[in-house]
């Protein structure tokens, strides 16, 4: 979770080399990147923190009669647990802003995000 939160900080980031990397990986200008990230991929829908629209899911779940009966709200407590985000130092944030690597392998971990990101992620 940790690496997919500081992914999503980089590439939305205003580090412009975040959208270098994103055009790079993808294979598209850098105008294009930058329009899909910022038009149909807004940050505040990536969020891994935020849990948005369980209710008509849980009601569509009954109606098809994946569940019985809609989840109380301790089994819901139970199904989601999100790890709490980690606090991150005002050191790492200015590199991360910087485009300074923080890890030796920034490039891996941010191509398994963006993999991630357009469905193309495999476990392994």
């Amino acid at each position: 979770m940790d690496a997919y939160r500081e992914t999503i900080d980089y590439m939305y980031s205003d580090n412009p080399q975040a959208i270098k990397d994103y055009a790079e990986f993808t294979g598209v200008p850098e105008a294009t990147a930058r329009r899909v990230r910022d038009e149909f991929f807004a940050k505040s829908l990536l969020d891994p923190d935020q849990i948005a629209g369980l209710d008509p899911l849980v009601k569509e779940a009954v109606t098809l009669k994946f569940i019985e009966r809609p989840l109380t709200p301790q089994q819901l407590a139970e199904l989601i647990q999100i790890p709490p985000r980690k606090e991150v130092s005002a050191f790492h944030l200015s590199r991360l802003r910087k485009g300074e690597e923080r890890y030796s392998n920034r490039e891996a971990l941010m191509r398994r995000g963006v993999e991630h990101l357009l469905g193309r992620h495999q476990a392994r």
